[in-house]
């Protein structure tokens, strides 16, 4: 195929790219970490804590109890600034 015609009369786009309506991933996945819940404490205080911050307890916790993959999560996301590659 010639370098200057991407595409031949048999082989076009067919255009529509996005539906509308159609919201990116990240989006909806930022919209749902910041659902807030009351939460009561150990200590019986009631407060609000949004997704994000329940899941770092958690993660948090779990390293407590000896979790070595938890452990290793938080402190690359904490010292290096983001998660290993995979």
């Amino acid at each position: 195929m010639p370098v200057g015609i991407p595409f031949t009369k048999d082989n076009q786009p067919d255009g529509r790219g996005r539906p509308k309506g159609l919201r990116n991933s990240k989006t909806i996945l930022t919209e749902l970490l910041q659902i807030v819940e009351k939460v009561t404490g150990a200590d019986g205080i009631v407060q609000e804590v949004d997704q994000l911050e329940m899941m770092w307890a958690k993660q948090v916790a779990q390293a407590k109890r000896g979790d070595s993959y938890s452990l290793e999560r938080i402190l690359n996301r904490v010292l290096v600034g983001r998660p290993p590659l995979q």
